[in-house]
C-alpha cells in the first residue's frame, strides 16, 4: 500500500514534536542508552577510574514535556534524570572490571530510596541542556547522588537521590560496594569524608527529607563542585 507523502511528512512532524510522549518510548530511550552504554564500556574496557567521576548526558525540551506554562514540566525532571543516571549507573558498577560485573555475580541490586528537586530556572521549548551526574556523597548506607540541569552557564535544576544496594533484604554497605567494584581506598574516604545528609525514614515528611538534604548541598557547593559552578541554593528557594 503506498501512502500519499503528505502523510509521511505529518508522521514526522508529529515524531519530532511530541515523540518522548508516545507509548513505550521512555522504554525504548532507557534499553537503548543502557546498551550503548555497555558497549562503550566492554570497548574501553573500564567504568570510571575514580567513583567521584562525572557522566554527562544532552537533552532538548520538546512539545510533549511542556506545562500549561509552556515550560518543562516538573515531573519531566525525575524523568529525565533517570534517564541520565541508567549510564552513570552502568560506568560507575563496571569500575575497573567491567567484564565481570561483581554486583551482578554477587546477586546485589540498585534501590532507588528517595528523590529531592530545587527548581531554579525554567526551561522553554526547544531547550538544549546537559545533565552531569556524579556521586556526591555516601554513609553507612545510602549512595547520594547528584543531578545538575544546566547549559553553559545556566544552572536550570538540581536533583538528590539516594540509592541503596540491596542483596534480598540486607543492605550492602557502600564502602564493600565500592571495593567490591575495584576502586581505591583514598577515593572512599575522600567520598566518606563529605558531608552527608542523614538518611531520612520512609515515614518522614518531605520537609525533614529537605532539611536533611541541606547539609550536603552546603557542602557541594565547597568541596565537590568544579570551580566555574555557582554557589547552591538552600532547599527554600523557589523557581524563577
Amino acid at each position: 500500500m503506498n501512502f500519499p507523502p503528505l502523510l509521511y511528512l505529518l508522521t514526522f512532524i508529529l515524531l519530532f514534536l511530541y515523540g518522548k510522549g508516545f507509548p513505550f518510548i521512555y522504554h525504548v530511550r532507557a534499553v537503548s542508552l543502557l546498551l550503548w552504554q555497555i558497549g562503550v564500556l566492554l570497548f574501553h574496557g573500564h567504568g570510571f577510574r575514580s567513583p567521584m567521576d562525572v557522566y554527562e548526558t544532552t537533552h532538548m525540551v520538546t512539545l510533549s514535556d511542556l506545562d500549561w506554562n509552556m515550560h518543562q514540566n516538573n515531573s519531566n525532571y525525575a524523568l529525565e534524570s533517570d534517564l541520565a543516571r541508567y549510564p552513570f549507573y552502568v560506568m560507575l558498577i563496571g569500575g575497573l572490571n567491567p567484564y565481570l560485573f561483581p554486583m551482578w555475580r554477587l546477586g546485589w541490586r540498585l534501590a532507588l530510596g528517595g528523590l529531592s528537586s530545587w527548581f531554579l530556572k525554567e526551561m522553554r521549548l526547544h531547550q538544549v541542556y546537559t545533565i552531569r551526574t556524579r556521586l556526591a556523597s555516601v554513609d553507612k548506607k545510602w549512595f547520594y547522588v547528584v543531578s545538575y540541569f544546566e547549559s553553559g552557564a545556566t544552572l536550570f535544576a538540581i536533583q538528590l537521590s539516594r540509592v541503596v544496594i540491596k542483596s534480598g533484604r540486607k543492605s550492602i554497605t557502600p564502602r564493600e560496594v565500592l571495593t567490591t567494584l575495584g576502586y581505591a581506598n583514598a577515593d572512599i574516604d575522600a567520598l566518606e569524608s563529605l558531608e552527608a545528609p542523614s538518611a531520612p525514614r520512609e515515614e518522614d515528611s518531605l520537609s525533614a527529607s529537605l532539611k536533611a538534604a541541606g547539609p550536603l548541598l552546603s557542602a557541594l557547593s565547597t568541596a565537590l563542585l568544579p570551580p566555574h559552578a555557582r554557589p547552591l541554593p538552600s532547599p527554600s528557594d523557589k523557581k524563577d
